[in-house]
């Protein structure tokens, strides 16, 4: 799990930054890893971090 702590950042900061998370997740893929599918994003107000937990999926 990667946690990105917010700094009172919009909504299109926060939708750049998981743009440009996914992509190098994609670019450094290495042997070790596997394609990730979806990024499934939770936002808690509460704590102000933007929680991204990574499905890993079958390149079969």
């Amino acid at each position: 799990m990667f946690v990105h702590k917010l700094r009172k950042q919009t909504r299109e900061e926060n939708l750049s930054f998981l743009h440009n998370f996914k992509a190098m997740l994609i670019e450094h893929e290495q042997d070790m890893f596997t394609f990730y599918e979806s990024l499934e994003v939770q936002l808690q107000h509460s704590k102000q971090k933007l929680i991204i937990t990574t499905v890993p999926v079958s390149m079969s």
